[in-house]
Parts: C-alpha cells; structure tokens; sequence
C-alpha cells in the first residue's frame, strides 16, 4: 500500500483541504513520521488552527506546543534585555519559545563572549542541560548536580520580548513517555547545538 490517496474522483470535490491533508497524515506509510491519535486530534481540521497541519504536527515544536496548552503549563515573559538562562546556572527546565529572538551567547575561556546562534518561535531553550547524557556532559565539562540538571553550557538573552512555555524535567519526560518521535529529535536538536557550542571554543 502506497498510502497515497487518489483525489481525481470526483466524491472529492466537496471534501475539504483541510480533510485531505489529515488523511494524509495518517495515511503516512511510515510510522516515524505517521500521525499519532493525538497529533490527528490537534489537526487543524479539529481545531481550526491553520498552524496545525499534517507537516507541522510532525515537529517536535509543534506537538510540545499542543502538549503544553493541554496541560495548560506556565507561559513566562522576557523583556529585551533579559536572560532566560545564564551559562553555568544548573538547569531544571526547558523554555518553549512561542514569539519572539533571543542570542545564544557563550563565554570563553579567554574571557570574551561569543554569539553562537540565535533562536526563534517554536525553538527549545534549556534542553541540554536535561537531556543530555552522562558520558556527553562529561565530554562537555559540565557537572550533573543531585539529578536535578546539569550546568547550563550557553547564556540565552531577549533580542525581542520573549513568550516562551516552561517545561519541568518531569513534564519534559511525560512527554516523550508519550510521543515515541520526540526523543531522537531532541536528540537530533542537542547533537546540532553542541557542534554549535565547540565552533565557539
């Protein structure tokens, strides 16, 4: 089964775009990029979000977003200016960003600063210092400090006013607990970002 549907007869005439792109979705022969029951019920088509179409539900950004909302999770603010994280702090949760730039800045061993790249909506903030493994936070030379998270490896601060979710470690794991995809993406995400952090070194 190639999972692809036929839209030439014409009983598709009156079935919306909306509709197609949701069977679409789940008609996806491969299930790693397959919608889930839940992805399909924050389709757009269910919840008249244009933002939630069958691509979109696939990122990780978008699923933590519809993840976040349902369980109505604490949104925070950040004015111009203002970091929502400091190098070295330890970290024991993650920012969703939902509007707004901010700089990933890291400091140097000579005593400069760097700016390594910039972050945007549907971006993570934090996630290294929760999911990265013990042998990599050892390669990185940062410290894991009774479980609770691991030292921040870069300071992030506001370009523009920043409207970011926050999610807890335990809130973090639920999630991949129930979505089989998000963990190799974070994965994909943090492998991406230290390459980031050792160009700056």
């Amino acid at each position: 089964c190639s999972g692809k549907l036929d839209t030439a007869q014409p009983e598709w005439a009156a079935i919306s775009t909306e509709v197609k792109d949701l069977l679409k979705g789940l008609l996806d022969v491969n299930p790693e990029t397959r919608l889930t029951a839940a992805d399909a019920l924050n389709h757009t088509w269910f919840t008249a979000n244009k933002e939630c179409t069958s691509t979109n539900l696939r990122k990780s950004h978008m699923r933590l977003h519809n993840f976040a909302d349902a369980m109505k999770l604490k949104v925070v603010t950040f004015e111009p200016g203002e970091f929502l994280v400091r190098q070295g702090e330890i970290g024991s949760e993650v920012f969703l960003i939902r509007d707004g730039i901010c700089d990933v800045i890291v400091k140097q061993q000579s005593g400069g600063s760097v700016k390594v790249a910039t972050r945007a909506k549907g971006d993570f903030i934090g996630e290294m210092a929760l999911s990265m493994s013990d042998k990599e936070s050892a390669d990185m030379d940062v410290m894991n400090v009774g479980g609770l998270g691991k030292a921040r490896t870069a300071s992030v601060q506001a370009v523009t006013r920043i409207v970011a979710t926050v999610l807890s470690r335990a809130e973090m794991q639920w999630a991949v607990d129930h979505d089989y995809r998000l963990d190799s993406e974070i994965q994909a995400v943090i492998k991406s970002r230290q390459m980031e952090l050792r160009g700056a070194q």
